[in-house]
């Protein structure tokens, strides 16, 4: 009997030649040897394929243009599933389906599937959509996957999941790395946070909705580049709202705003940062920024006024259409840990950044505001503890040794957006002391804000996260405005403020609550996609 799925073998190079020959039949795209490497470092040692797979996407594209052409084309797609177990052994031994469904889904319940590649008919752009496990290690390195979510697939009356970030590849037919781009960050929106769903059809006509002369170079319209007004159309069309920054001129030139910074406070933030790389020929490229590299620097480094985090930076990971999913994207074109040709500092051009619709404040206004804080902190600290001297407790070595930090210049922030009530959640699950919780209790915040995290470069240069400690942060209303007092709470050892609307203002003031804090030490910065702190245990 001939069934539509079956199983492959990756014993050796033989097999895994064999597939990526089945997947590229031109055997010249960067993206399908990138995919394969991925998933041999993965361990993957069996492929099950599905043969007639029809795909939401795909089908999008066959009934908008591959239906109407004089050429057949097929509709089918092939979605293959990587697991590390031997699927071999369990079609062998068992005859029962549902022995064989339940075995299938205990191997992904231990972590065993790696995820899944949507192979499509058509040999100039085969992946459709590809998602599977995050890995990537270098010895001085630790790369961290800040973008992602988890995505189920229905198998053989199995369920399985995979955390991750989806990639694809641009079909010239139909769209350029532009569509790709905004397919990879949308998918993201959709499946994390319930945005619409978006076929890359469907953002080819949203960004393509008034005419211009460039987009009708190309036909279809806009299946050979979007320019950035368009792509911001297309973003707007998924509910987002897309905010911009551009260099200065063609020579990379950012003024006062440092590019990396700006990146790694939203992709900190698990938002799919959408960069504009500067190109030799007419058109330019696009890649969705995924997640940081974090190294460990000379503690004697000279640091820049009010320095980030970024400082730790060494490269960002990327999505590129046509060269692979998560590569490390170097800071400097000189890192020798560099997976792309290109760079952040040689070749940005513009940067996109897909909010949340209620986001009214810019990050780098709100970290703006942090230091404020921050700075004002430090201006009293002489007097807060001379006034507390006798109830500061902990707080007063520990405050004497982040002052003498920020005189120093060795505080860096961290800046990032959350909703008001994770934030809450997540600090009262954390290692402060329970002065600062009891005035946290019953604060009220907005639906978003920006938490400013401040630690000191001994405490944060870490390659380990759980040795990592912050020992200050504030927190910014994301959905007011820069023009007036958003400040949330603020904290440092020995000092914890609340920030209360003031009604009567009418220009929006606000009203500073003070409370000493006597049991500060440092605690645990946000991890990514962690709410409870259980991994920061040792």
């Amino acid at each position: 009997m001939k069934f539509s799925t079956n199983i492959h073998p990756l014993a050796d190079n033989k097999d895994w030649e064999a597939l990526k020959n089945s997947i590229d039949i031109s055997k010249r795209l960067r993206i399908v040897s990138t995919l394969i490497e991925q998933l041999k470092a993965l361990s993957a040692t069996y492929v099950l394929i599905e043969n007639e797979y029809i795909d939401r996407d795909f089908s999008a594209s066959f009934s908008e243009f591959y239906s109407t052409v004089f050429k057949r084309h097929n509709k089918f797609c092939r979605r293959m599933h990587f697991f590390k177990s031997d699927l071999g052994k369990i079609f062998a031994q068992h005859d029962s389906p549902e022995i064989i469904s339940r075995s299938i889904q205990t191997a992904a319940d231990n972590g065993e599937y790696l995820g899944f590649v949507v192979v499509r008919p058509i040999a100039h752009a085969p992946i459709g959509s590809a998602v599977i496990k995050f890995s990537h290690l270098h010895a001085n390195l630790v790369a961290h996957l800040l973008v992602k979510a988890r995505y189920e697939v229905h198998l053989l009356g199995a369920t399985l999941s995979v955390d991750g970030i989806p990639l694809t590849q641009q079909d010239s037919r139909v769209g350029s790395c532009a569509q790709a781009s905004i397919w990879m960050a949308g998918r993201h929106f959709h499946t994390r946070h319930r945005g619409k769903w978006f076929s890359t059809v469907d953002i080819t006509k949203a960004a393509t909705q008034l005419g211009e002369f460039g987009l009708s170079r190309a036909l279809p319209a806009g299946s050979e580049f979007l320019g950035v007004n368009n792509m911001v159309q297309a973003l707007r069309a998924l509910d987002q709202e897309p905010l911009t920054y551009a260099a200065l001129d063609k020579k990379g030139n950012w003024g006062p705003l440092r590019p990396y910074d700006v990146i790694n406070r939203y992709v900190d933030s698990g938002i799919p940062v959408i960069l504009g790389l500067r190109n030799s020929g007419t058109i330019g490229h696009a890649v969705v920024v995924t997640g940081h590299v974090i190294k460990k620097v000379d503690e004697k480094v000279k640091l820049p006024k009010e320095p980030t985090r970024a400082e730790l930076c060494e490269a960002f990971l990327v999505n590129d259409d046509q060269r692979g999913g998560n590569l490390l994207m170097p800071i400097e074109g000189s890192s020798k840990y560099g997976e792309t040709e290109y760079s952040v500092l040689k070749d940005i051009e513009y940067i996109i950044v897909p909010l949340p619709n209620k986001v009214f404040t810019p990050a780098e206004h709100a970290e703006k505001m942090a230091w404020s804080l921050l700075n004002y902190y430090r201006s009293k600290w002489e007097d807060f503890k001379k006034a507390y001297t006798d109830t500061l407790g902990t707080s007063a070595a520990c405050g004497d040794d982040f002052v003498k930090h920020i005189d120093q210049n060795t505080v860096l922030s961290r800046t990032y957006l959350t909703y008001g009530w994770k934030y809450k959640a997540r600090m009262l699950k954390n290692c402060i002391g329970s002065d600062f919780k009891k005035i946290l209790l019953y604060q009220e915040f907005p639906r978003f804000v920006w938490v400013t995290e401040f630690g000191t470069l001994p405490s944060l240069n870490h390659l380990n996260f759980k040795q990592r400690r912050v020992f200050g942060h504030a927190v910014i209303d994301a959905t007011g405005s820069k023009h007036w007092g958003s400040a949330c709470m603020f904290h440092a050892p020995g000092a914890g403020y609340r920030f209360i609307p003031n009604d009567a203002d009418i220009f929006g003031g606000y009203q500073m609550a003070f409370t000493p804090i006597t049991d500060d030490r440092g605690y645990f910065p946000k991890l990514r996609s962690e709410d409870n702190f259980e991994s920061y245990t040792i």
